[in-house]
């Protein structure tokens, strides 16, 4: 069973979640981990002796922390970034280490320049060595401008970036040159075939020379079921991402009797690349070419990527028009980068310059109250349109206390 707090975000409660334990778990992650320590780094640094190379690249380095950081937080608590959302509430500006600093949180214009100019000062970074993907280079900064600028809607600069960052690294892992295979798993009720990067994660210097990073950073989960709206994005003849990482009989691996429920496994069951990579680029790259017009040099871009995913003789992926580009693009993206991208691909789709990639997502689900999903009752249909505030994730009650007042939670 699903945590409470899961099950409530799974329907887009806006009512109870932020009141749950452990809902504040990405805040807390992004703030401890990645923000405070990059705050840390800029407010101290030029008061210790050091190199003022070495000073400068730490200095790069915080910034693009910070700035990947709170694109994660924008990109979950606020509103999704538009004309029409620019003076809706952001986040706060935390950029000291002093706990008396005011986090009364800006409008969303104010939070976009925020994140725009700590990337800017990102890509001053002189590091080019890609071979430590744990540590920023001048690549991963492009990189993570070119996610910054697509979730913008900026089409010309993501592309721009993107390029750079390719320019830098383009070399994917071929699933059809053994470096992924199927090998098989004993389980109390039966064998499971899983794939051999279930075995990378105790073997950390594998991971992370995973060569399709720029930066190293994961999402860490337990469970990843697989929707039947995903299963069928996939060619299952000839596209090795369904072989390799749709796992049959995932009750089975999870001890119980159950040969029905699929999972998804990448990098083992706790990990799946969140860091910017070569194919979150080529996708990219790709998709500001349909949007700005240039659709047939769009799928010409695909070429690496599906080569290195499809089996030998796999027919091209072609397009008709622009708009028929743009959407077998958005169906590629889900593909290959489905539980890194998918919900910031839907909310920014929902507010750009067309209607024509617009999702309305509705699931089914049990009614519930403040304290329990009444699982002997009916369905109920739950639905997020296209313009729900919910886009933007209650935020945890224990954090707007904790400012006594100065966070203020979003109006749903």
């Amino acid at each position: 069973m699903l945590p409470y707090k899961d099950m409530l975000q799974y329907v887009w409660d806006c009512d109870y979640v932020g009141d749950m334990a452990n809902y504040a778990e990405a805040w807390e992650y992004n703030y401890g981990k990645w923000i405070f320590p990059a705050n840390t780094i800029l407010e101290y640094i030029d008061k210790v002796t050091g190199d003022p190379e070495d000073k400068a690249i730490l200095k790069a380095e915080a910034h693009y922390y910070r700035a990947f950081a709170n694109l994660e937080l924008m990109d979950t608590y606020c509103l999704p970034y538009c004309d029409e959302n620019l003076d809706e509430p952001g986040l706060s500006r935390k950029t000291s280490t002093s706990f008396e600093q005011d986090v009364t949180r800006m409008n969303l214009r104010d939070t976009h320049k925020m994140i725009e100019d700590d990337i800017k000062e990102a890509l001053k970074i002189k590091r080019t060595d890609l071979s430590r993907s744990w540590r920023v280079s001048l690549p991963a900064a492009q990189a993570l401008a070119a996610r910054f600028y697509l979730y913008s809607n900026d089409y010309e600069k993501a592309l721009e970036y993107a390029e750079e960052a390719l320019k830098a690294k383009s070399e994917l892992v071929d699933y059809n040159g053994g470096d992924i295979y199927l090998q098989p798993l004993e389980t109390p009720y039966g064998e499971v075939d899983i794939t051999n990067l279930y075995l990378i994660i105790y073997e950390s210097e594998k991971l992370y020379a995973w060569k399709e990073y720029y930066h190293y950073a994961n999402i860490s989960t337990l469970v990843l079921p697989v929707s039947q709206f995903l299963l069928d994005k996939y060619d299952h003849e000839n596209d090795l991402r369904y072989e390799f990482f749709v796992v049959d009989k995932f009750g089975w691996f999870m001890g119980l009797d159950d040969t029905s429920t699929k999972a998804f496994m990448y990098f083992g069951m706790t990990n799946i690349p969140f860091g910017p990579t070569v194919q979150e680029m080529i996708l990219t790259k790709a998709e500001c070419q349909a949007r700005l017009g240039n659709w047939q040099d769009a799928m010409e871009t695909l070429v690496p990527l599906r080569n290195a995913r499809m089996r030998p003789g796999t027919p091209k992926l072609t397009a008709t028009s622009q708009d028929d580009a743009i959407l077998k693009i958005a169906d590629e993206r889900i593909r290959e980068l489905t539980f890194a991208t998918r919900w910031s691909d839907i909310r920014r789709y929902n507010n750009n310059e067309t209607d024509i990639d617009d999702v309305t997502i509705t699931r089914q689900f049990y009614p519930y109250t403040a304290t329990e999903f009444t699982v002997d009752g009916e369905m109920k249909t739950y639905t997020l349109d296209k313009k729900s505030r919910r886009f933007a994730a209650p935020l945890p009650t224990q954090e707007i206390t904790l400012s006594q007042g100065q966070i203020v939670q979003n109006k749903y």
